[in-house]
C-alpha cells in the first residue's frame, strides 16, 4: 500500500487518518441532516398531496351539487311543463279554447259565474262542442239545451256574445255552463 501519500510518515499518516476522520464525520453528519431533511420534505408532500386531493374533492363536491340542482331545477320544470300539456289538454281547457276563438267576452262571462249564455256561433264551432261534450264527464262542464235562429253573412250586434265579425253563417245557442268551467 505504499503508493498511498504519506504512507511511510508518522506525521502525515496521523494528518491524513484524522483529515479522513473529519471527513467521515462531516459526511456523516451531513447523511443525517440530508435524511432529515428529506423526511420532512416527504412530510410535506403528503400533506400538500392531501391538501391537493381534498380540493379536488370539495371542487368535485361542489360540481355534483350544482348539477344535483340543475337536475332538480329540471326535473320541477319537466313537471311543470308536464302539468300545463296536461291541463292544456283538459277537456275543460279546450272547450275554453274553443269560446275564446269564439268570442273572449264569453271567458270573461264564465268567470264572472255567469251559468247560462246566449251564443251566436258557426256551425263547425257547434260541432266542436258537441263533441267534446260527447266526451266523458263533458256533459258535467257544458250542455247545448237549445238551437235558436240561423243568420247568414251578417254582423249580429245584438248583445248575444259570438263573432264580431261578418260569416257565413251563425247559429244562435243557449249553453248551461258549470261552474267548474270557472278559471279561479
Amino acid at each position: 500500500m505504499g503508493f498511498f501519500p504519506g504512507w511511510d510518515s508518522v506525521e502525515s499518516t496521523a494528518t491524513i487518518a484524522h483529515g479522513l476522520h473529519v471527513t467521515a464525520v462531516i459526511v456523516l453528519g451531513s447523511l443525517f441532516i440530508a435524511e432529515g431533511m428529506a423526511l420532512i420534505y416527504d412530510s410535506r408532500n403528503h400533506r400538500l398531496v392531501g391538501i391537493a386531493e381534498s380540493t379536488r374533492a370539495d371542487k368535485q363536491k361542489t360540481k355534483d351539487d350544482e348539477y344535483a340542482a340543475e337536475v332538480a331545477r329540471l326535473s320541477t320544470q319537466l313537471e311543470q311543463t308536464a302539468k300545463q300539456v296536461a291541463d292544456d289538454r283538459s277537456l275543460k281547457n279546450r272547450i275554453r279554447r274553443v269560446f275564446a276563438a269564439i268570442d273572449p267576452q264569453i271567458l270573461r262571462e264564465i268567470d264572472a259565474g255567469r251559468t247560462k249564455l246566449d251564443i251566436r256561433m258557426q256551425p263547425s264551432d257547434v260541432t266542436i262542442l258537441q263533441n267534446l261534450i260527447g266526451e266523458p264527464s263533458g256533459e258535467k262542464l257544458l250542455r247545448i239545451q237549445a238551437t235558436g235562429r240561423t243568420y247568414r253573412s251578417s254582423v249580429i250586434m245584438n248583445g248575444t256574445l259570438g263573432p264580431k265579425d261578418a260569416v257565413p253563417l251563425q247559429i244562435e245557442v243557449t249553453a248551461e255552463i258549470s261552474p267548474e268551467m270557472v278559471i279561479k
